[in-house]
């Protein structure tokens, strides 16, 4: 069955968005001219957007702002759309945030003011994991591995050139979701159901990925429920 863009408006996105979220998941739809011209991914990036993939973190407020595609630091209002898409985007990442599916910790800004900042490598992930598309080129160290030689066998496992997918997930899941904890701050940390959720994205089985996200853990963090329901 193919669907039509007007079944998914209704519950508050705009029609690229819904594009994306329902490639991601293989479901058909019905496209329009402008529409397919909205969502094409050939557009360049603004220059503001090419810098703000060169800062190591983000606030949840600069994240929003790209995925509206408004600079953060340009003058003026929003629309009411984009009000009404700002508070959404920013609901959605504070909930995420609150239940532990993406890593981020609170700072004090130059106005006094607290707010909650994240590292660009786990809103990526935060983004594979969700189905959505990173709002900025992706950050720095990430083309930087990828355009490095291929390292041998030998340098990334310990036991020598032997290799299996499931060990491929597990240096996935380590990048992805433990390069950034500090020991001095236990929120830093992602919790065993973010990482399990990431891995299932990316083709893992439940107890593959139950069991990565377990060998993965830090051996002085405490096990059990946290305060919102996420282990």
């Amino acid at each position: 069955m193919t669907h039509t863009i007007d079944e998914y408006e209704r519950f508050g996105f705009r029609p690229a968005e819904i594009v994306g979220l329902l490639n991601f998941h293989k479901i058909p739809i019905d496209l329009d001219g402008e529409i397919a011209e909205e969502t094409a991914p050939s557009k360049p990036f603004p220059e503001w957007k090419r810098i703000m993939s060169l800062a190591p973190t983000l606030s949840v407020a600069e994240a929003v702002h790209a995925f509206l595609g408004v600079d953060p630091y340009e003058d003026g209002y929003l629309s009411d759309a984009l009000q009404a898409d700002y508070s959404r985007y920013e609901t959605l990442l504070n909930r995420a945030i609150g239940h532990g599916e993406l890593a981020a910790t609170e700072i004090t800004n130059r106005r006094g003011d607290k707010e909650r900042q994240m590292d660009a490598l786990a809103l990526v992930a935060w983004c594979a994991s969700k189905g959505l598309t990173y709002p900025l080129p992706q950050p720095v160290c990430i083309k930087s591995v990828a355009q490095e030689p291929e390292a041998s066998a030998a340098a990334r496992w310990p036991w020598g050139d032997h290799s299996t997918r499931a060990l491929e997930l597990l240096a996935d899941a380590a990048t992805q979701w433990w390069s950034t904890y500090d020991p001095d701050e236990p929120n830093t940390a992602p919790t065993n159901n973010a990482v399990i959720e990431y891995l299932t994205s990316i083709g893992a089985s439940t107890k593959l990925a139950d069991s990565i996200a377990s060998i993965l853990r830090a051996d002085d963090l405490r096990t059990g429920r946290r305060k919102g329901g996420a282990y």
